[in-house]
């Protein structure tokens, strides 16, 4: 199953504060101007002990969007937090200060401050982060918190609501909030043909059996219409690496010279280091050479291959990729 990281973000300092203190570079609330990182940071807490003396503790909340297919295709997701400082993130004086997290009003974690990392004489929380991907903003940040999400916690048609409560004499600098997730993406087209023009009447007979067996192909005559203005340096790319359940190559030596095919060759095989399936499915018409393709990747010889017998093949190929793949989302759906 074909996976990818997406991410939803808010500045820091786009808080709503719901109870306490918090400071920006637009109003201070008492905190130095060079504890801020930029006009993104948030200091929650208050900015001296004298001040923390008085709080009970800080409650702040953001909003943040994710769109609702993302909540549909969710594999595995994290709050994340991000501080473009190393020593910003979440620390205090104070050793076992409590920290809470929820979404939706809904816990996700707690822990009390503890560590003291050299060469700093705060306590701080540094929790040994999941396997992610970091992305935009979060790449930038030198302290980086990761909380995992139940996707039964998040809310359908509205934002989500992220809340950090933490008690009177802790501080805690935030430049980005909000939602990290891995998503499935599920494919457009079943099969994408890529193959060079002189080779065009063999494949237009091997797409249309698939079209007549009711496989939804890519195959560029069957898209004037909706390629007709684009970009398509930019739009192949996105068809061969992220639209399909497969790219079948037919391979001969025109397929070799042409730039469009080669283009169209490198987006695939982008597409086949990040899946665990068998996405370039290979068929000759000669023994040329290409690029990226193995001597020992098995193949289906064209020479005597009649075009409906090789979209037989194809289809037989599709339905068991597909029977996984209605496996996996029958059991995310349970989870």
């Amino acid at each position: 199953m074909r996976t990818k990281w997406i991410q939803s973000l808010v500045n820091g300092s786009d808080v709503t504060l719901v109870e306490g203190v918090c400071g920006t570079e637009s109003n201070l609330a008492n905190h130095p101007e060079g504890s801020f990182a930029g006009n993104t940071t948030v200091i929650l807490g208050a900015a001296s002990p004298p001040e923390m003396e008085i709080l009970f503790k800080t409650k702040a909340e953001w909003k943040i969007t994710l769109p609702s297919d993302h909540i549909e295709d969710w594999a595995q997701g994290f709050i994340v937090v991000g501080c473009v400082r190393m020593f910003g993130g979440c620390h205090s004086e104070y050793k076992n200060q409590r920290v809470q997290i929820y979404i939706n009003d809904k816990e996700i974690e707690w822990f009390d401050l503890r560590d003291v990392p050299p060469p700093h004489a705060d306590y701080f929380h540094r929790p040994i982060l999941p396997s992610h991907e970091t992305l935009e903003e979060i790449s930038i940040c030198q302290t980086v918190y990761l909380w995992p999400i139940d996707k039964h916690k998040l809310v359908v048609a509205c934002p989500q609501t992220v809340r950090l409560e933490i008690d009177k004499y802790v501080q805690w600098d935030i430049d980005h909030i909000g939602i990290l997730a891995k998503v499935c993406v599920k494919p457009a087209y079943d099969v994408a043909l890529s193959f060079a023009g002189e080779d065009r009447e063999y494949v237009e007979k091997v797409a249309a059996h698939l079209i007549k067996r009711g496989v939804n192909v890519f195959y560029d005559d069957y898209e004037r219409v909706d390629l007709w203005g684009k970009n398509l340096y930019t739009h192949l790319v996105e068809v061969y690496r992220d639209k399909a359940l497969h790219t079948v190559m037919f391979l001969s030596h025109h397929y070799a010279k042409k730039l469009w095919t080669n283009h169209e060759r490198e987006a695939a095989q982008t597409c086949a280091l990040e899946t665990s399936s068998e996405y370039i499915l290979p068929v000759r018409f000669d023994n040329t050479d290409i690029p990226g393709i193995l001597s020992t990747t098995a193949y289906i010889d064209l020479t005597d291959l009649k075009p409906e017998t090789l979209s037989n093949i194809i289809i037989e190929k599709v339905d068991i990729i597909k029977k996984e793949q209605y496996r996996y989302w029958k059991q995310i759906d349970t989870d």
